[in-house]
């Protein structure tokens, strides 16, 4: 029993571990139609390698995007023709951002940081859009581009996901999210709390048993 509970203890500490081995988005969800600010974590080199250069590709659903200022970091960008063309202002923009690059560091191959991107959103409830991140190192690079694939295993080199939603997911009925957060915040009080609540139920339940009997025994006497 001891070495199962041992094997479960260090499986579930695995399971952060590969979480954050490859670069996440976050938040990693967005509204289909607007603006969105996000980040981009590097939680690690090309092994043992500090990695220099961040180039993020940007995708069909994205129609513009800023870079954030990273310290240490140079910024360079491409542009080029959108796959989804939109009016600004009345006049129809056909080109923007296509890649963001962030240049510099080192970074150390056991540390993180983060690189920002604001970007407008043109895409679909529901569509999950990949940042294809190429990470390059002083020796090697790793290539975040692969798409994960629903009811698969989990590619090796995952590009960062963001997914999109409706224009009615940031207005959710109050009701709808005041039930599960009424659940949480009684799940997190825990047993004591539970515990306090039956001893205060005794005890109001014996101060009234106290009270009948004491008007019964005066009651007796008179």
């Amino acid at each position: 029993m001891r070495r199962t509970l041992v094997a479960a203890l260090v499986a579930a500490l695995a399971i952060p571990a590969a979480a954050v081995a490859h670069v996440s988005a976050t938040p990693n969800t967005a509204p289909a139609e607007g603006y969105a600010a996000f980040t981009l974590r590097v939680g690690h080199g090309c092994e043992a390698s500090p990695t220099t250069k961040v180039t993020v590709q940007m995708p069909d659903q994205v129609v513009s995007a800023t870079p954030e200022v990273v310290p240490g970091w140079k910024i360079t960008t491409k542009t080029g023709p959108l796959a989804r063309p939109f009016d600004s202002h009345g006049e129809t923009v056909t080109e923007g951002v296509r890649e963001v690059s962030w240049t510099g560091g080192p970074l150390d191959a056991h540390q993180y940081t983060e690189f920002g991107l604001s970007v407008r959103f043109a895409g679909e409830p529901g569509d999950a859009v990949p940042f294809k991140t190429i990470q390059t190192c002083e020796e090697g690079e790793n290539a975040w581009i692969e798409i994960p694939v629903e009811g698969e295993a989990e590619p090796e080199s995952p590009a960062p996901i963001v997914t999109l939603e409706g224009a009615d997911a940031e207005t959710r009925p109050v009701a709808d999210a005041a039930a599960p957060a009424a659940a949480v915040t009684a799940d997190d009080d825990g047993p004591s709390t539970g515990l306090v609540v039956v001893a205060l139920v005794l005890g109001a339940l014996g101060t009234l048993a106290g009270g009948a009997a004491l008007i019964g025994g005066r009651r007796r006497t008179s």
